[in-house]
């Protein structure tokens, strides 16, 4: 039997056998059956059996990872199976071959020329042709494999992505090739392939032949081996992650040592084939090390998952107890807290008696017990795994229960009760409240708080209310500017307007008084702020109502409005987490013909993620946000509101998010997988628009019996519904909230184009007016963004002209009604004409007052007596018909707009509607003409070098008093202090990321890959050295500003390369991450003849010698608005964070902060820099 094994091996190998990690499998297997008697033989069988036992349960346990981490399956597991399942096939077809052929060894080896073969000798060399093809196909795919895993966790720069791509040509080249030899190296004795295909006598000297292929097979072990060194060398490794990749090098060294070991001790100088009995057991060696290489990365998980086997808790809790009697019977009772904190068991021991009512900690007992760090590095999933905390420890049914120091199960929130959390949520008392009211619900009225309800719509989404415990429901309702589908409420600047005045205090003064109306009118929950789109694309439908594509500037102006709207007891909720970059293919669509689309998919690499789209989250955290909207589309392949790694791991583990998950409006995809995944509530609740009829619902009653089937756990529903109960009771919305305002069901019908009156509505219910004196606040919020990009000669501010023309379709009142915009399509007869204040969707709001700029100019030329001329009839003015002006104003007004809405992305860079001829036209006629833009985002400005256009505004999206605000501006009441929050660039194809437009459900061509990395606006403008027309931070006044003396620079705190990991993480993070480290002075100077606001801004720029690629060559990180009057000087500070000074270090999992020195530059834009200084913060 051995024997003939080895004769089934020797013939594959005389046939072209190519050597790979599966083919030394296959090698180990059948040499330990080569012949050999007693103990050695039974040694090298048990370690040839161990080998290919490894290699199965690696592959197991692979896909086993893949599934609960939730991530999708890659290339590369695909690669290793099918590498496993080709070894095991051709593991049979050996044995096949040697039942057949007892005989086939000495015929193989045969060289007489007179031996005639037998049918079963034919039969065996056609299977050792098949076992031949078969390796090159475990070599090809197990090569191609690793290096897809490379793929996976080290593209970290094009160079290196050309690098994997050529490595792959090469295995691919060294596959197919060593394919084509074995059909190929040997004289046919006849084609057929029932008959003998060749004959071993007529072969090339194989033992030759295996010195060549194993040369050739460690030159590529080499290459594949070598090809992380680039990576790991633009990573920033503590010393123990240097260790853990020294000593992978290491192994994968000794896999390299054994081959050429296997190689040498192998050849044969007298025989036409190798040596076998020389080679056997290393050969074996080799095969077990590359297994164990390739394997090393889903082994961290898979500790993390069995670390947190319910075992070895109870084990731990034992100990506990027996720690707690022990200090009784010393010392008298105590409170002993537990808790894991990245992986270290640690107690903080406090009287009973403590006084510190503040502290958690100190004033429940407990025994928290958490998941150590998980970790696997994942670039296409971006899913690297963090520690869980205890709240976020059973977030899936696969999770088991916590137990208390009792020994009793409680849920995940219950916990929440127990850990250090922010006080704006989490006091005792609120938590004690929200355990006593959620121990009094049934299962259904559990599932009735997580799941959204039409059965009294009173809002646009509703939680219906629990009569006989007073609970009385909560109500949604949008957008991010102002209440929206209401009456007598205010339309107040849009996100991207507010980032434009670079002030904090208006930002946080916004964020109040819409948290007032929303009040007012009974709303519970403020769908808002928006941090999603963070503004990828430059066209993007909803940029407007985020704030800048800038995550420091966009986290501030996020952490104000939060901390705004919460302080007057309306909960915000920070959308759309995450990735909801375009609104083309946002969510699931149909294509023309009918067929189903997947939504896109944002592929994000982790730095990516952490450092960019995920920025302005963590601010939102960090300041209370009650909760999070997960957003439409999906996320490295998987639907956002049902994401693990995203909700679960990064929120509310990392991230130590305390409040609840909701979905964007019909976002839910799923029952047991979302609930699963992280998400608290399902909104509006019906599955599609036609279940709101039919009362179906992806939670609700489905839920419900998901628990009963042990899809989903008992604890994780009781979890849901303690975060979306926690915010409600911290806010005090149980008591005195005012009701929802009587005409909200009314204006959800009119927002919809319906007739109230048709279907019995009362005409004579009168709205709760809401809007106190907050016009006031809109008009210097609008003023204060306004944004002046050119003034040549002085030309603004006006002072007395006597004949001012105004024109363009922005200019006038709305032709259709104060109603929202809702111009669908550009060129439509909706809204051609009108001032455009705000965009469409469900971000807008309904007017009650709107002042256009011509009812502003007017009123003010009124009070001097100038004449206005105008024409808003973009047609007419596009087509050079000027018949009714005259004679020429002395300054001529061109108003521009450019709309978007949600559900569409924008198409041209230029304003709409012919904005370029209107421009062109008046200009050519108005040697003094004025352009003023309202517009949705960013814009080309093909006009802006027309010398007889003197100045240019950028107004964005103002909110109802935007004629006002323009007119204080234009005529030097209000001097200009507006900057962009964005690029404008000099040509459209300056910007470098376009949007995914397409109708396919092809994989490929569904995933938006974000290549570009950190690399938008100006941080791509900056890598690419293209000169923008208006750059990022830009801004002029009324007067000039500079900065005399030096940056100065003062040491807050010393701090090591990482944060401290002993820190227990709060809303936001580790706290380490918001330690003082720097604080920068600098001074600013009005050297006008005015008084005027500026901001000073800071950009710091990483140690090039220790950063990563894909470094920004600068980035902001601190900005303050000063303002002064004419020759005043003021000193401005600013500190920087640790996370300021940090990039987010993939392969440690961690912010870290580079040797080297940094440079900080400070000035009045991102490319007007007055004052630079370098320093080393290690």
């Amino acid at each position: 039997m051995t024997r003939c094994f080895d004769s089934v091996f020797s013939s594959s190998l005389r046939l072209g056998l190519v050597h790979d990690c599966g083919k030394h499998i296959q090698q180990s297997f059948t040499m330990t059956l080569s012949r050999r008697d007693g103990g050695e033989s039974d040694t090298t069988m048990a370690v040839s059996g161990f080998v290919i036992g490894l290699a199965i349960v690696t592959c197991v346990l692979r896909f086993y990872t893949r599934r609960f981490t939730r991530q999708n399956i890659g290339v590369d597991d695909w690669l290793i199976l099918v590498s496993v399942t080709t070894m095991l096939i051709t593991a049979a077809l050996l044995l096949w071959g040697n039942s057949i052929d007892p005989n086939g060894l000495a015929m193989s080896e045969s060289t007489d020329p007179s031996y005639i073969y037998t049918p079963e000798d034919n039969l065996y060399l056609k299977i050792s042709l098949v076992c031949s093809t078969l390796y090159y196909t475990i070599t090809g795919s197990s090569k191609l494999g690793i290096l897809c895993m490379y793929h996976r966790i080290f593209w970290v720069s094009d160079g290196f992505r050309r690098q994997l791509w050529v490595s792959m040509a090469l295995v691919l080249g060294f596959w197919i090739g060593c394919t084509v030899a074995t059909l190929t190296n040997c004289i046919p004795l006849e084609w057929s392939w029932i008959n003998t295909l060749a004959d071993p006598r007529y072969c090339i000297n194989y033992n030759i032949f295996w010195m060549a292929s194993g040369i050739v097979e460690m030159v590529l072990d080499i290459v594949i081996l070598t090809l992380p060194i680039q990576a790991v060398a633009h990573m920033q490794l503590s010393l123990r992650r240097k260790l853990t990749v020294a000593s992978i090098f290491l192994l994968g060294g000794f896999v390299i040592i054994t081959g050429l070991l296997k190689v040498i001790l192998g050849y044969s100088r007298t025989g036409r084939v190798p040596s076998y009995s020389n080679t056997e057991v290393w050969a074996t060696v080799h095969a077990a090390m590359t297994i164990v290489c390739a394997s090393l990365p889903i082994f961290k998980p898979l500790v993390s998952r069995f670390a947190s086997w319910q075992g070895w808790r109870l084990f731990a809790i034992t100990s506990h107890k027996l720690s707690i009697k022990k200090s009784e019977k010393d010392s008298g009772p105590h409170s002993i807290t537990w808790s894991v904190v990245h992986g270290t068991l640690r107690h903080i021991d406090s009287t009973t008696s403590s006084s510190q009512g503040d502290d958690l900690q100190s004033a429940t007992p407990e025994v928290i017990l958490t998941l150590p760090p998980m970790v696997e590095f994942d670039h296409s999933e971006s899913s690297q795994r963090r520690g869980l905390d205890a709240e976020s420890e059973v977030q899936s049914s696969q999770r088991e229960p916590m137990i208390d120091d009792a020994g009793a199960e409680v849920g995940d929130s219950e916990a929440l009760s127990r850990r250090q959390v922010c006080p704006i949520l989490a006091t005792p008392e609120v938590v004690a409240k929200v355990n006593a009211f959620v121990a009094q619900l049934n299962e259904t009225e559990k599932a009735g708080i997580v799941t959204g309800s039409f059965k009294i719509p009173r809002c646009i989404g509703n939680i219906d209310p629990i009569e006989r415990l007073g609970f009385k429901g909560i109500c949604y309702a949008d957008g991010p500017l102002g209440i929206n589908r209401a009456d007598l409420n205010s339309v107040f600047p849009a996100g991207i307007t507010t980032a434009a005045t670079w002030d904090r205090d208006l930002m946080y003064r916004r964020g109040v008084a819409i948290g007032e109306e929303f009040r007012g009118k009974g709303a519970h929950v403020f769908l808002g702020p928006v941090a999603g789109p963070l503004g990828r694309h430059p066209l993007g439908g909803r940029n407007w109502e985020g704030f800048s594509p800038d995550p420091y500037l966009s986290g501030i102006a996020m952490d104000a409005t939060v901390r705004g709207v919460q302080s007057v007891g309306v909960q915000s909720c920070a959308k759309h987490y995450i990735g909801n970059e375009q609104e083309t293919r946002r969510s699931i669509t149909q294509a023309p013909d009918g067929t189903e689309l997947e939504a896109v998919s944002s592929d994000i690499d982790d730095r990516t993620l952490r450092e960019l789209y995920l920025w302005p989250f963590v601010d939102a955290v960090k300041a209370g946000t009650s909760s999070i909207m997960c957003s439409y589309n999906r996320i490295n392949g998987t639907y956002g509101c049902e994401n693990d790694a995203l909700l679960n791991h990064i929120l509310k583990g990392d991230l130590g998010f305390e409040g609840y998950v909701v979905s964007d409006w019909f976002a839910t995809h799923s029952t047991a997988p979302a609930a699963n995944g992280g998400l608290d509530m399902s909104m509006p609740g019906p599955i599609d628009v036609a279940g709101i009829f039919t009362s179906s619902d992806w939670f609700g009653l489905n839920l419900t019996t998901a628990v009963h089937d042990g899809k989903v756990s008992a604890g994780r529903v009781d979890d849901m519904v303690r975060r979306v109960l926690l915010p409600y009771f911290a806010l005090g919305q149980d008591e005195n909230y005012p009701d929802v305002d009587p005409t909200t069901p009314v204006m959800l019908l009119v927002n919809q184009g319906g007739d109230p009156a048709s279907l019995g509505f009362g005409t004579n219910v009168t709205a709760v007016d809401v809007r106190s004196n907050h016009a006031s606040l809109i008009r210097e919020i609008g003023a204060a963004a306004i944004t002046l990009l050119k003034n040549e000669n002085g030309t603004l501010p006006l002072k007395t002209p006597m004949n001012i023309g105004v024109f363009g379709n922005d200019a006038a009142d709305p032709t259709d009604g104060l109603s929202t915009p809702i111009a669908a399509e550009l060129g439509s007869d909706n809204f051609v004409i009108g001032t455009l204040d705000v965009g469409g969707g469900s971000g807008s709001a309904r007017h009650t007052n709107l002042i256009s700029p011509l009812q502003a100019i007017r009123e003010r030329a009124r009070t001097y007596g100038a004449r206005v001329q105008y024409v808003t009839n973009n047609d007419r003015l596009a087509a050079d018909d000027w018949h009714t002006i005259f004679p020429i104003p002395e300054v001529c007004l061109v108003f521009l707009k450019t709309y978007a809405s949600e559900g569409m992305d924008r198409t041209a860079f230029e304003n709409d509607w012919n904005s370029t001829l209107v421009v062109e036209n008046a200009a050519k006629r108005c040697s003094n003409t004025i352009v003023i833009t309202h517009s949705a985002g960013v814009n080309t400005l093909p006009w802006a070098g027309n010398p007889n256009v003197k100045a240019i505004i950028a107004a964005h999206l103002p909110g109802e008093e935007t004629g006002n605000s323009l007119v204080d501006v234009l005529f030097g009441d209000v001097n200009p202090s507006g900057k962009l929050p964005y690029t404008i660039p000099a040509n459209e194809s300056d910007y470098n990321v376009p949007v995914l437009n397409n109708t396919s459900n092809n994989p490929s061509e569904t995933h938006e890959k974000f290549e570009e990395g950190l690399f938008i606006d100006y941080r791509h403008f900056d890598s690419k050295n293209i000169t923008p027309l208006y750059e990022f931070g830009f801004g002029l006044s009324y007067t000039t500003f500079d900065m005399p003396g030096k940056l100065d620079i003062d040491t807050l705190n010393a701090v090591s390369a990482f944060p401290d990991a002993s820190k227990s993480v709060v809303p936001g993070g580790n706290p380490d991450h918001f330690t003082p480290v720097l604080c920068l002075a600098l001074t600013v100077r009005n050297t006008g003849s005015v008084g005027g606001a500026t901001v000073a801004q800071l950009y710091v720029s990483l140690p090039e010698s220790s950063a990563p690629s894909g470094t920004p060559i600068k980035v902001l990180r601190g900005f303050e608005k000063v303002y002064l009057e004419p020759g005043e000087t003021q000193q401005v500070t600013i500190q920087l964070a640790r996370r300021d000074l940090s990039y987010w270090d993939v392969m440690a999992q961690e912010w870290r902060i580079p040797e080297g020195n940094f440079t900080f530059s400070a000035g009045f834009s991102s490319r007007d820099l007055k004052q630079t200084t370098q320093h080393a913060v290690l």
